[in-house]
């Protein structure tokens, strides 16, 4: 039996920039036709030590290569946006977000991951 993988729901990951300390939050929201949207979830008031591009490849990278059957990627399209508030203390809550942007990048065995 071939599961729906426009439906399913994905938990949202917080992870740790190495060098600041600061929170960000990513998740997948979809795996259609070989290409995996991902969700990056960043505050527009913290310095992050990498640019919003990198985060956004690391995270379509920890995606495809993550046990949630994503090995199949052939593209991941991430948007990416910003927040007003601490990422921390508004899960759950209405808080001030906007598309920054959108980044799409293709992956290539051997290139990218």
């Amino acid at each position: 039996m071939k599961r729906d993988e426009t439906n399913q729901q994905f938990t949202q990951v917080t992870k740790t920039d190495e060098e600041t300390g600061v929170q960000y939050h990513t998740r997948p929201l979809a795996f259609k036709n070989g290409v995996l949207y991902i969700e990056l979830m960043l505050n527009r008031h913290k310095k992050y030590d990498r640019s919003y591009r990198q985060m956004a490849i690391q995270s379509a990278v920890y995606y495809r290569k993550s046990n949630y059957g994503f090995e199949s990627a052939l593209a991941a399209k991430i948007s990416i946006y910003t927040i007003d508030e601490d990422i921390s203390t508004s899960l759950g809550t209405n808080r001030d977000q906007s598309l920054d942007s959108i980044i799409g990048i293709m992956f290539q065995d051997g290139i990218l991951n």
